[in-house]
């Protein structure tokens, strides 16, 4: 019973992990579309969401 709860936990967190995604690479593109005079600065947004990202995934593990 406990593991089955825990596969079921584990299939949420993906779908939220997608939509999570989803929703972090839909606000790099409009950051970048709306800054693609300033290259540097999307970089950064986009390596500050990739360290958080990395950083949640870790935290779960």
């Amino acid at each position: 019973m406990q593991r089955q709860n825990k596969k079921e936990n584990w299939k949420e967190n993906m779908k939220n992990w997608r939509t999570v995604l989803k929703n972090i690479l839909f606000l790099a593109l409009g950051a970048k579309a709306v800054l693609s005079m300033d290259g540097m600065l999307v970089k950064g947004v986009l390596v500050f969401f990739t360290m958080f990202i990395l950083y949640d995934i870790n935290k779960v593990n």
